[in-house]
C-alpha cells in the first residue's frame, strides 16, 4: 500500500491509492461500519495469513472476537481468547495494562502456541498500546516461534506502542483518526443494529437498503437459510431483556459460533466474556458425553474465570441443534466450575426432536425458532463459495420471498 510519511513520523495515504478514495466520510466525527465491511476488510488480509501460516489464532477480547471468527472459516485453525483491561491509554504505558484473562497452555488448542506460528487478531490499532502488550505477553510467557498480528482497520496516527521488530504486522485498512462506531456496538450509540447499518451506508454512500424493523420469517434457497449480519444482531439482542431479568456475572461463549453474538449481546449485557472451544466428533450416538471433547476451557483463577464459581452464568452459542453441544457444556460448567445458576441464550433454536437436553433448571432462551433448514451464517459464507457481500444479498432473498409468501393470497 502507497504511503506518505510526514516529518514527525505519520503516515498517511497518497492521495493516488485507490484506497484513499474509499475512505468513509464521518458523520459528526464519527465513522460507521456495517458487519459486511468488517467481513471483508479482515478477510482480505487471507492470503499475508495463509503465507505467514499460524496454528493458532489468539482473539483480543471484545473487539478481536468477531474479526478472529470471520477469519476462522478459511483459515481452519483453533481460536484462543485472552482479555485485557487498559486503565489510561493516555500516558502510552503498557503497564496500564493487565491480564484479566488467559488461556490455558496444557489445553490441547493452548499447546498450540508455543514454538509454533501465532496470529494475534483485534479490531482496530488505535494507540498500538493493547497490541504491544499482548505481543510481548505471549513471547514472554509461551515463546512462540512466530507472531503476527491482524487488525481490520489501523488508525493513521503517531502511535504510543511498538511491536518487537519479528513481528508481523497486517490491517485490512488503514483509515483517518475518527470515532471508528462498530456494528457490535450499535445499541451503545443509542443505535438499533439496522440504523447502525443504514449511517454506514451513509457514510460510504452505499444503496444498501434502510431495514428499520426486524425481518419476517425466512424462505429457503435450495434448502438453504441464509442469514446477515444485522439479522444474527437483532435476534439475539432481542433476548437483552429476559438476560437482564437473570442477571449474569459473567458470559461463556461457545466458540466459534458462540463467539459472534456473544460479542454482540456484550454491549447491552456489560459483563466479562470467557470462551471455550468443543469439538462434537458425531451426534449419531445417543451418548452424548462420548461424543463432545473440550479442546479449550478457562482459567478459573483468573479474574474473569473467578466470576463463574458461586456466581450466575449466561452460556452462549449460535443454534441448538440436536441440543448435545448445549447439554455437554452446561453439565461440564456445572461440574467443573459450580455456578449458582446457568442460563443458556442461542440466535436459533431448530425445531425437531433433541437428542441433547439441558438440565430442567437451566434458563433457556432463544432469539427465534425455525424451522431445520440448513442455517448458513455470514461468518462462514466463503465455505459455500460467496462473498460476503453475495451472502448478505442471498439473506435478503429469503426474507424477500418469505415477504411474497405472507403478503399472497
Amino acid at each position: 500500500m502507497t504511503m506518505d510519511a510526514t516529518p514527525g513520523g505519520e503516515v498517511r495515504l497518497a492521495k493516488q491509492n485507490p484506497a484513499y478514495k474509499a475512505t468513509k466520510a464521518p458523520l459528526e466525527g464519527k465513522v460507521y461500519f456495517r458487519y459486511a465491511d468488517i467481513h471483508a476488510t479482515i478477510t482480505s488480509l487471507i492470503p499475508q495469513i495463509r503465507e505467514f501460516d499460524p496454528s493458532v489464532i489468539i482473539a483480543i477480547g471484545g473487539g478481536g472476537f468477531i474479526p478472529a471468527r470471520m477469519l476462522r472459516t478459511e483459515l481452519k485453525i483453533p481460536i484462543l481468547a485472552v482479555n485485557l483491561e487498559l486503565y489510561d491509554e493516555s500516558t502510552g504505558s503498557p503497564q496500564l495494562l493487565k491480564k484479566i484473562q488467559w488461556f490455558d497452555e496444557q489445553s490441547e488448542v493452548g499447546s498450540k502456541v508455543h514454538n509454533q506460528k501465532v496470529l494475534i487478531v483485534d479490531e482496530v490499532d488505535d494507540t498500538r498500546s493493547t497490541l504491544q502488550y499482548c505481543v510481548e505477553e505471549v513471547i514472554k510467557t509461551h515463546q512462540p516461534s512466530g507472531v503476527a498480528v491482524a487488525v481490520v482497520h489501523n488508525k493513521i496516527k503517531p502511535k504510543k506502542g511498538v511491536l518487537p521488530e519479528d513481528t508481523i504486522y497486517m490491517a485490512g485498512s488503514h483509515v483517518e483518526d475518527y470515532w471508528n462506531c462498530y456494528p457490535w456496538d450499535a445499541a451503545a450509540y443509542g443505535n438499533t443494529i439496522y440504523e447502525h447499518e443504514a449511517l454506514a451506508s451513509k457514510c460510504s454512500s452505499t444503496t444498501t437498503p434502510n431495514k428499520v424493523a426486524k425481518l419476517p420469517t425466512k424462505t429457503p434457497i435450495d434448502g438453504k437459510i441464509y442469514f446477515s449480519y444485522a439479522e444474527i444482531h437483532d435476534t439475539i439482542s432481542s433476548l437483552v431483556p429476559k438476560i437482564r431479568e437473570f442477571n449474569p456475572s459473567v458470559i461463556i461463549a461457545i466458540g466459534g459460533g458462540g463467539f459472534i453474538p456473544a460479542r454482540m449481546l456484550w454491549a447491552d449485557i456489560k459483563v466479562p466474556l470467557l470462551a471455550i472451544s468443543l469439538e462434537l466428533y458425531g451426534e449419531s450416538t445417543t451418548t452424548i458425553r462420548k461424543t463432545v471433547q473440550k479442546l479449550q476451557w478457562f482459567d478459573e483463577n483468573s479474574e474473569v474465570g473467578s466470576k463463574v464459581r458461586g456466581h450466575k452464568v449466561l452460556i452462549v452459542d449460535e443454534v441448538d441443534d440436536t441440543g448435545a453441544t448445549l447439554q455437554y457444556c452446561v453439565e461440564e460448567v456445572i461440574k467443573t466450575n459450580e455456578p449458582s445458576e446457568i442460563a443458556v441464550a442461542v440466535v436459533h433454536n431448530k425445531i425437531k426432536p433433541k437428542k441433547g437436553k439441558v438440565p430442567d433448571h437451566v434458563v433457556y432462551m432463544a432469539g427465534d425458532n425455525v424451522e431445520d433448514y440448513w442455517n448458513c451464517y455470514p461468518w462462514e459464507t466463503e465455505s459455500y463459495g460467496n462473498t460476503i457481500y453475495e451472502h448478505e444479498a442471498l439473506a435478503e432473498k429469503c426474507s424477500t420471498q418469505a415477504t411474497v409468501a405472507e403478503d399472497s393470497p
